[in-house]
């Protein structure tokens, strides 16, 4: 990559952010943290969406969604404001263990930024294609220390468990009770409702009460149908 080009990658991400604070201003919702801001500028999202324009790719409003022929997604990634927010909420912190469900790579690399050197982190998809493309994009964006594995979210990960904190990156009907079950005390997973055209969804970091969960808050998003085996 060409010193123009790199500079021009830098100044788009960049924007991005900026664009990304002054929403959250606009509409009085809380800063981000500087942990998540500093990710957001550090990690090349462009890597991640290889042959889409740099204007595109760090528009801040924009989700990349690749499909099959018959129209059918296949994976997506999702809006930086969205993930920013989703992000956010998870409250992440250095040397915690994160699990995501639903891989792409992009993510992924913000979560390791954010959980450090001594912090772990595991995605995990059902569809091998997805997690062989996230390997290789990984690699392209030189983010090393992101455990990728095929498997249903909707069983967790038992192999890697326990986990501060579970992100949940496609739609779910609800939380199946096996998906909870490796999360450490008072942190349970969060996850977007699957018909998002319609329904609000909990973010993640949700606290988890006895018997109970109760949501820190709610927005609406669109993202992939989670694809679990039946």
């Amino acid at each position: 990559m060409s010193a123009t080009s790199t500079t021009d990658t830098t100044r788009a991400r960049e924007a991005m952010v900026d664009a990304i604070a002054a929403d959250h201003a606009r509409l009085g919702q809380p800063p981000l943290s500087p942990a998540v801001e500093r990710a957001l500028r550090t990690v090349p999202r462009h890597r991640f969406l290889p042959g889409l324009p740099t204007a595109e790719a760090y528009d801040h409003e924009q989700a990349v969604v690749t499909k099959e022929e018959n129209g059918l997604a296949l994976s997506s990634v999702s809006a930086p404001s969205i993930i920013a927010t989703m992000l956010h909420r998870a409250d992440l912190g250095r040397g915690q263990h994160v699990l995501e469900i639903g891989s792409g790579g992009y993510n992924a690399a913000l979560i390791r930024e954010l959980v450090g050197p001594f912090g772990q982190v595991t995605s995990i998809d059902i569809d091998s294609d997805v997690i062989v493309r996230a390997e290789e994009l990984l690699a392209d964006a030189a983010a090393e220390g992101v455990h990728l594995a095929v498997a249903d979210g909707e069983h967790g990960f038992a192999a890697r468990a326990p986990f501060d904190r579970i992100i949940v990156t496609a739609g779910a009907w609800d939380l199946p009770p096996r998906l909870g079950h490796p999360a450490r005390p008072r942190r349970a997973p969060g996850r977007p409702d699957a018909d998002t055209r319609t329904h609000p969804l909990p973010h993640p970091g949700t606290y988890r009460r006895p018997r109970a969960l109760a949501s820190r808050g709610r927005g609406p998003l669109r993202v992939r149908p989670h694809a679990g085996r039946r």
